[in-house]
């Protein structure tokens, strides 16, 4: 058995398709058609350097080209010709402002800020960067003054009570910042950014019982530990004498985080001493709540969004490794791995996120079709550290991406041997091998590991459809595998593979009615996919519609499906003659048999 469908697209961390949004205007605005050159450069070829030239409009086109290639620097430099060339256009001018800030070009943004402000036409981001820049520079009573508008909306509704509030505090008005941090409150889900930055506040203002009080209530209100929260409120507690409150803290994050490095050095040090403040300026401050707005906007998709305010807290803040972190995972769901790994390096040896940068650095080694050295990187990084497994299951994944299923078979056997007692969060590593050992025809060991996967989490959507189409495949065990995947599709009704896996055993037990109503619906989910075309073909010819089935396996045929399934759609429609409507029978079997085993992260076939 064995068809791969499905395996590279389930493995590849961040497969999500993205566009540079901030980008987008460059591209809407233009009237020229893609095709057309641009300063005398094609702009379909993508790739193809582009230079700025004499027009400001063929600049702008070629911005738009640099923006389709994701080359925002040099997006950037074209704009910033074209306002040379066109220096009172506010509209270029507050998209090029935009883009810089998308680079952390912020230094350059300040200045195309200052020229909107001169014309006129200052922008909610305008303001927000020159406030910004005031607090880095230490101009406090102006930055106070620019994020005083009570009338502010969207972003600068949460941003500016928090700017207004530290740039109070940076003068050691204490008081005064925690009203101007009040109006968060009826900011729809940013009641905690204002009870956290209450506590940083009174933190810096020295009212340690008032700052004790504050930081025990965001303890007590974390539902799951986040690592900053942790590092924030524990740095409070040590510096207050109190190690015990913050090694507590630290072992809530790590039982909640078993595989996690962070806080590893600080729970196995006998003495922490004295910390420094991780929030001592108003700059600081600041940067804590962009850190936070980028990671509320990460949460909602707003990937663009997130990356400006992420960049605008790296400004304020260089020496923030958890800012750079966010950073690198922004880029690398725009697919931006070069510039990612250029942000991990950044991160110094003395950082908690040092050992997660340089595995995600080597992942991202493979996204750049450098695969030889990310292999390297990971088999080091395991052997550097004999007691983790976090890099070797990289090391996993990246060779069943390629199909390198032996040797993914005994990385996974040298990972459970590092594991030793098996626990529940462990089951992704046995759905893994389950997969591995499948592909390379040991299917007793891989049904051993699937089922105890699902011991330790019986509802796991993935590990039922990849069981269930398993032995509906091999004809085995049939009642049990229907329920198996139709628990998966109640769970995940909208992913085209587990649907198509429910249609294929229904087949297999000779419910052909009910297997065209959900195979066509998975193709409906997956237009594209070979097997499932091929799976509705014999779903079709099992009701007797002999056109259409010898249609879908044709449809199938032209999808490139592997070698072996492509010689088997040539059989069937060799062999399949339509004939008068009529219920399947035996014979037909042989037309509609032989199809490989279930694909990885989402389905059957």
């Amino acid at each position: 058995m064995g068809a791969s469908r499905g395996l590279r697209a389930g493995i590849s961390r961040r497969a999500r398709a993205a566009v540079v949004v901030l980008a987008a205007p460059v591209v809407a605005c233009a009237s020229a058609p893609a095709s057309a050159p641009v300063n005398g450069v094609d702009a379909a070829r993508v790739g193809t350097p582009v230079r700025p030239g004499q027009s400001a409009y063929g600049n702008y086109l070629a911005a738009r080209h640099a923006g389709f290639a994701r080359e925002l620097d040099r997006a950037a430099d074209l704009l910033i010709s074209a306002l040379e060339q066109d220096p009172d256009a506010p509209s270029v001018m507050a998209l090029t402002h935009r883009v810089l800030l998308a680079q952390g070009r912020v230094d350059e943004a300040v200045d195309i800020a200052r020229r909107l402000t001169s014309l006129g036409s200052t922008g909610p981001f305008a303001t927000l960067t020159l406030a910004l820049s005031d607090i880095r520079e230490n101009r406090l009573p102006q930055a106070a003054a620019r994020a005083s508008d009570d009338g502010s909306t969207g972003a600068n509704r949460v941003l500016n009570p928090v700017i207004r509030a530290w740039a109070l505090a940076g003068q050691g008005k204490t008081d005064a910042a925690l009203d101007a941090l009040e109006p968060l409150a009826g900011v729809r889900g940013f009641g905690g950014l204002r009870d956290l930055h209450r506590a940083l506040v009174l933190d810096l203002g020295e009212r340690g019982a008032d700052a004790d009080a504050a930081y025990g209530m965001l303890a007590e209100r974390m539902a799951r530990p986040a690592a900053r929260l942790v590092e924030v409120i524990a740095n409070f507690h040590e510096r207050a004498g109190a190690p015990d409150k913050a090694r507590a803290l630290y072992r809530r994050y790590r039982t909640s985080q078993p595989d996690s490095l962070l806080f590893e050095a600080k729970l196995a040090a006998t003495d922490p001493g004295q910390p420094p403040r991780l929030v001592a300026t108003a700059a600081d401050g600041v940067a804590e709540a962009l850190f936070h707005f980028a990671g509320a906007l990460n949460d909602r998709n707003a990937t663009d969004a997130a990356l400006v305010y992420i960049r605008l807290a790296l400004y304020l803040r260089r020496d923030f490794p958890a800012a750079r972190m966010m950073l690198a995972d922004l880029l690398e769901t725009l697919r931006r791995f070069a510039d990612a790994n250029d942000v991990y390096a950044g991160i110094g040896a003395e950082s908690e996120f040092r050992w997660s940068a340089r595995i995600r650095a080597a992942e991202n080694l493979h996204e750049l079709d450098r695969t030889d050295e990310a292999l390297a990187a990971l088999a080091a990084l395991g052997d550097e550290r004999p007691r983790r497994i976090d890099a070797l299951s990289r090391l996993g994944s990246i060779l069943r991406a390629e199909e390198r299923y032996d040797e993914a078979v005994e990385i996974y056997d040298r990972i459970m041997a590092r594991v030793g007692a098996v626990e529940r969060h462990h089951w992704p590593l046995l759905y893994a091998r389950g997969v591995a050992l499948e592909r390379t025809k040991r299917w007793k060991r891989a049904e051993a590991d699937f089922l105890r996967a699902l011991e330790l989490e019986p509802d796991q959507p993935l590990v039922l459809n990849y069981l269930g189409y398993s032995w509906a495949d091999q004809g085995v065990r049939l009642d049990e595998a229907r329920k198996m995947i139709e628990r998966a599709v109640e769970q995940r009704p909208n992913d085209g593979y587990i649907v198509d896996s429910l249609g294929w055993v229904l087949h297999r037990v000779g419910k052909f009615s009910e297997a065209v109503v959900h195979l066509e619906r998975a193709v409906e989910l997956q237009p594209g996919d070979p097997i499932i075309n091929d799976h509705l073909g014999d779903a079709y010819w099992g009701v007797g519609r002999y056109y259409e089935a010898r249609f879908q396996w044709q449809r199938s045929l032209s999808l490139n499906p592997e070698p072996a399934l492509a010689r088997q759609l040539a059989e069937k429609l060799a062999r399949a003659v339509p004939k008068r409507a009529r219920p399947a029978t035996k014979s037909d079997q042989g037309v509609t048999s032989g199809h490989g085993a279930a694909a990885e992260d989402g389905g059957g076939g």
